[in-house]
């Protein structure tokens, strides 16, 4: 979290918004004792934060999970300094994303939602931008190749169900290590298997990422991340759902 008062208040009321519950830490040293006593999806690390700044804070975290086997926990950046190569400093150092203040809460929400499902409401008389079922798995693509064979449509799924996990791995791979090239096949990889089993939003979010990362636009690259991890996370919605339906 932020050391200061002020914005550690715009950053609760933010999250908020999006429908995330949270709690703030004075300092860095608190932040490491809450997340070691808590269960904690994702961490707000400011790294200037007084006793224990951001990026000894991740090394610990870090250092603890690779001693336990604890699962990794998601830790995102926050900073007022924009320097060149400080994005890249923090990756490197393990954190899985970064954000310069002041953070606007578009770019606050296509940010942690790698991660985390929003459940954000749509400001009134707007339309939310969730895709529609048919948009999240269009069924006549399978069923047009393999007709009534529900089992087989079952098994294919199950199958893009766990290369769209794996992809998103590989994509946050190649994105903490600054790796275009690894980026761009991975998200090459994804767009073609959500095109062969008709999850379609996922197939267009990949295509903007692939074509992003082949430009070496990072920029474009990191506003793709969250709204690909969230377009996954309802296919393998619908998909589970599926699976549980009567047969």
């Amino acid at each position: 979290m932020d050391d200061h008062p002020v914005n550690r208040e715009v950053l609760i009321r933010q999250l908020a918004i999006l429908g995330i519950d949270s709690d703030s830490a004075v300092d860095g040293a608190e932040a490491l004792s809450m997340w070691q006593s808590g269960d904690y999806a994702l961490v707000l690390a400011d790294v200037h934060m007084p006793r224990i700044d951001g990026y000894e804070l991740t090394r610990q975290i870090r250092a603890i999970e690779a001693h336990s086997g604890a699962a990794r926990t998601p830790i995102v950046a926050v900073t007022a300094n924009v320097l060149k190569g400080e994005e890249q400093r923090c990756l490197s150092l393990g954190m899985d994303a970064y954000l310069s203040k002041p953070i606007g809460i578009d770019r606050l929400q296509v940010t942690l939602e790698r991660w985390l499902s929003i459940r954000a409401e749509p400001a009134q008389g707007e339309a939310a931008d969730a895709p529609a079922a048919s948009d999240v798995l269009d069924r006549s693509i399978l069923g047009s190749w393999l007709g009534d064979d529900a089992a087989a449509v079952r098994s294919l799924l199950q199958k893009f169900r766990d290369a769209a996990i794996d992809a998103e791995l590989q994509v946050a791979d190649a994105s903490r290590r600054g790796d275009l090239a690894a980026l761009t096949a991975a998200a090459h990889k994804l767009k073609g298997a959500a095109a062969a089993v008709g999850a379609i939003s996922v197939g267009h979010r990949a295509d903007s990422l692939e074509a992003a990362a082949k430009a070496g636009d990072w920029s474009r690259c990191r506003l793709e991340l969250g709204p690909l991890a969230a377009d996954i996370r309802r296919v393998i919605v619908e998909i589970d759902a599926q699976a549980r339906a009567p047969h």
